[in-house]
């Protein structure tokens, strides 16, 4: 049996083996292939009606390899069978190369050549013709985000046959991403383009089935885009949530310790508690968590800074002690009423062939066990309690003034670790300091 069909004076004749007790359908459209080929289980008559199976006619009919054997070209045409291959997947157009036709003359005088695609979309399937030139102009009028079109070579004779395989073998890659990767990366403006479908010379209803599928694209990305702001918008929530929580934890119940069920990020600047001006630590999403006081009224101690809520509450002391070759802070926790707990004491220990090291003992049980540091400051400095990873701070790559980022793990004092880093840096700065 042959199936034939006339196109744009083209005739092109493709033989299909009936196989035996299958009732032919040659004048049939080409039903799309079953994603799950020879593995699908579905039975019923809808299913097997819709999709094309392993066994079926037009299953070996499909232009999953388009052989010259298969479709004839126009005379003295060349059909290309090294077609890329395509993932069927819902919603994707499959493009097939079907070979090109003989140099014909132009309304212009010049030769030209049709490129011959098999284009299967939405259900339909079709067999269409362009010229190279309409192609780009089309490129050229809605730039595709992200997509190059294929070189004119301009410096080679297109009409020659082996040119004329490059061109056409370029074409059918331009048009795989276009339709499909390009498309829905532009929520269907391809695909709904009249200007693509006058280029590629579509029917009515293969220009209906690029629309719709191109429609189907647009209101997947609408869909998508609404998802991330109710996301983006709940991630806000939740951060003013976090902070205002921060800001009041001193006047919830008696517990001094600062928790949270989920990771929490900082950004701190370097050396901070040399800048005169107010500095703020930042949380997640560039708000502010805390004030640094360079001393506070309510310490005597003038070596002593302090980290303060927004409202100018002490929160945590950080006592400094430092002398000769000896540097270590002591930090201590400010709850209601000026009650204050020691938390722990910061000591560096420097080596001799080594980066220097730094000792954390705790001074309140209730606080949490023991803490050890590993890493070199800045570049990964990971803080363990109890043997778990507690805090890793590193720095903020190409930030002027310098900063750095400081990530708490869920469920562990956000205090004591921003305490301990605000430390580690002071110390790391006053030994650079000294050096110089």
């Amino acid at each position: 049996k042959n199936w034939s069909k006339s196109f744009q004076g083209v005739r092109f004749c493709i033989p299909i083996d009936q196989p035996k007790g299958m009732a032919a359908v040659p004048s049939a459209p080409f039903r799309p292939r079953c994603r799950y080929g020879k593995e699908c289980y579905r039975r019923n008559e809808q299913h097997l009606g819709q999709f094309s199976h392993p066994g079926d006619s037009d299953w070996e009919a499909q232009f999953e390899e388009v052989a010259p054997a298969q479709i004839q070209a126009p005379t003295g045409g060349v059909v290309v069978g090294e077609a890329l291959p395509l993932t069927t997947a819902r919603g994707n157009v499959e493009v097939r190369a079907a070979g090109f036709s003989d140099p014909l003359q132009g309304g212009d005088g010049k030769q030209h050549r049709l490129y011959h695609f098999a284009i299967s979309a939405a259900g339909v399937s079709e067999l269409l013709s362009c010229r190279f030139s309409a192609l780009r102009d089309f490129h050229l009028t809605l730039s595709p985000r992200g997509l190059d079109f294929p070189s004119r070579h301009i410096f080679r004779d297109m009409n020659k046959e082996c040119n004329a395989k490059l061109r056409s073998f370029e074409l059918l890659r331009y048009l795989q991403m276009l339709l499909n990767s390009v498309d829905v990366a532009m929520a269907g403006q391809m695909t709904m383009s009249h200007m693509l479908h006058q280029a590629l010379s579509c029917s009515p209803a293969m220009a209906a089935g690029l629309l719709a599928l191109g429609g189907a694209r647009q209101l997947a990305e609408q869909q998508r885009q609404q998802a991330e702001a109710a996301r983006l918008a709940e991630i806000r929530r939740q951060q003013i949530a976090d902070r205002d929580f921060a800001q009041n934890v001193n006047h919830v119940g008696t517990a001094l310790t600062m928790l949270f069920p989920r990771q929490v990020h900082f950004q701190l600047r370097t050396n901070m508690f040399s800048w005169r001006d107010n500095v703020t630590i930042q949380g997640q999403g560039g708000l502010d968590w805390f004030s640094m006081l360079r001393t506070s009224p309510l310490f005597s101690l003038g070596d002593t800074q302090v980290i303060a809520n927004l409202a100018g509450e002490p929160m945590l002391a950080l006592h400094r002690q430092f002398s000769f070759m000896h540097y270590e802070y002591r930090l201590e926790r400010t709850g209601l009423g000026m009650m204050r707990v020691p938390l722990c004491a910061i000591t560096r220990y420097p080596q001799l062939f080594a980066p220097a090291t730094y000792a954390i003992q705790m001074l309140a049980p209730s606080f949490g066990g023991n803490i050890t540091c590993e890493g070199r400051w800045f570049e990964d400095f990971v803080l363990y309690q109890n043997g778990m990873p507690a805090c890793r701070i590193s720095r903020r790559l190409w930030s002027f003034p310098e900063y750095y980022d400081v990530c708490i793990e869920p469920n562990f004092d956000v205090l004591l670790f921003l305490g301990i880093a605000c430390a580690i840096d002071h110390i790391h700065h006053e030994i650079e300091k000294r050096k110089r």
